[in-house]
């Protein structure tokens, strides 16, 4: 009587019959009515929706047997609605409706041996329980498709791979929606096509893909040929994900607040972005902690605590935090001094950040950590100056002004000396004033050189300071 007042067969319509009919069944102990209760309870149709009710239905529909009952009750399991999140017991439930043939079971069993839900991740029988239900379902064309892209338990398969994606999408999984703008992106199994790629990752974010949120967001926040940079939206996009819990969108949405960018700068919220993110294992965000402690910003500067966050991010070979750390060995800023561990950790950075190739140069001046060697020291400061590194300019100036390592070349200071300061390199500008008092590589210039001993000793640079006062300028 319940299905013919749910569906008007033969009698009006009504579903409050309908539900009256279907409670009587189920008091009655008739599984199928067991299991409709249960969908009443999670649909919240006629009665308030309650998940713990519905677990309750279905589980006793379940005992008796009933196949759909076991899928949904391992559902609730998998999820965490109306019970504690268990995958293995959401798995047991499965195993029991997949014996049964439910092609749904069959896809959650497949996830969960791809994920190693609950089991031992196992991807050959992920292969199975996908194959056997893909065929209409789109939890297994979608995860069917991640194994031809991955290669697990099948050879790559690029091509496979998208036309599963492509029928899961079909059916708007918005995650097969996500994994098409990827193949879109970086031409897998298609044309590289960055029109088609944003298409589905828009596609993916309309259905609630966070991951393409994200990815939307980040458009947003640099900016191409197909959407135009937009710095409030893309903080808006970033909120919006990192709130879902998503790493790299926290991470960012900490970037946001620390430059300000598409909201007023915010230390303190950066910080709280930054250590949520790094928490999470996020490199970048441990480097971007560490920062903040260094400089002391949105937190109290501490050296201690920012080389910890160093190390983290150094650990995973994150240059930035390999550099930083060699700068607190080398100042003893946070931990004691040790020379021969900066020269360790700018040697290690020194191919992507010039900075570290700069302090090289230096510890080979000064003989810090490595022999003395100021040819080798010069050798990393031409590569340097050649790219216009101020600091670099200035000590190399130094180099030609007074032969070190190098020929004795006046002219050759005073270029380097005129492009650092220029700069605002505060030693060349000194270095500068004192090639125009004594014309050195240049026509002495008594004008020039009080033009830049006075911006040297603004600037702060000790010795011109002394001077300035010393001749009244």
């Amino acid at each position: 009587m319940s299905v013919l007042y749910a569906n008007g067969w033969g009698v009006p319509e009504d579903t409050t019959k309908a539900y009256e009919y279907c409670l009587r069944a189920a008091e009655l102990e008739d599984p199928d009515a067991q299991c409709d209760m249960g969908l009443y309870y999670v649909r919240g149709e006629i009665v308030e929706q309650n998940y713990a009710e519905a677990v309750k239905w279905f589980r006793l529909s379940a005992l008796q047997g009933d196949m759909e009952a076991q899928y949904y009750l391992g559902f609730a399991y998998a999820v965490g609605d109306g019970v504690e999140q268990d995958y293995a017991e959401a798995v047991k439930w499965f195993n029991y409706a997949a014996l049964q043939g439910d092609l749904n079971a069959h896809a959650y069993l497949g996830m969960c041996y791809y994920e190693g839900l609950g089991v031992e991740q196992d991807y050959e029988k992920a292969i199975q329980y996908l194959n056997s239900s893909a065929q209409e379902d789109d939890l297994a064309q979608l995860y069917l498709g991640l194994c031809y892209a991955n290669g697990y338990g099948v050879e790559v398969d690029y091509t496979k791979a998208v036309e599963l994606f492509e029928q899961a999408a079909s059916q708007d999984n918005d995650r097969a929606y996500y994994q098409l703008g990827r193949c879109y992106e970086y031409g897998l199994g298609v044309e590289v096509d960055s029109v088609e790629a944003v298409k589905k990752y828009f596609y993916a974010a309309n259905y609630g893909n966070v991951d393409a949120k994200y990815k939307i967001s980040v458009y947003l926040y640099t900016g191409n040929h197909l959407i135009e940079q937009d710095y409030t939206e893309a903080f808006l996009g970033f909120k919006a994900a990192a709130e879902a819990g998503h790493t790299e969108a926290t991470f960012n949405l900490g970037n946001c607040y620390l430059l300000g960018h598409g909201v007023l700068t915010n230390y303190e919220k950066a910080c709280q972005c930054f250590s949520i993110a790094a928490e999470k294992g996020l490199v970048e965000a441990q480097y971007n902690l560490g920062y903040c402690y260094f400089y002391g910003y949105g937190v109290e500067q501490d050296y201690k605590q920012a080389v910890q966050y160093f190390l983290l991010a150094a650990e995973a070979e994150y240059a930035p935090a390999q550099f930083y750390l060699g700068l607190c060995y080398y100042n003893a800023s946070g931990v004691e001094q040790d020379y021969n561990k900066a020269f360790e950790y700018f040697s290690l950075s020194s191919d992507e950040i010039s900075s570290s190739l700069y302090y090289q140069a230096l510890c080979y001046h000064n003989g810090y950590g490595v022999e003395q060697d100021y040819l080798q020291a010069a050798e990393y400061l031409h590569q340097l100056a050649e790219e216009n590194d101020a600091a670099a300019q200035q000590l190399l100036a130094t180099y030609y002004h007074y032969g070190y390592a190098v020929e004795r070349d006046y002219n050759k200071a005073y270029e380097l000396y005129l492009s650092a300061a220029n700069q605002g390199n505060i030693a060349a500008q000194y270095g500068l004033a004192i090639c125009y008092y004594y014309g050195l590589g240049v026509e002495r210039d008594k004008a020039e050189f009080d033009k830049w001993i006075k911006l040297a000793a603004q600037n702060g640079h000790p010795e011109s300071s002394t001077l300035v006062a010393q001749l009244g300028l």
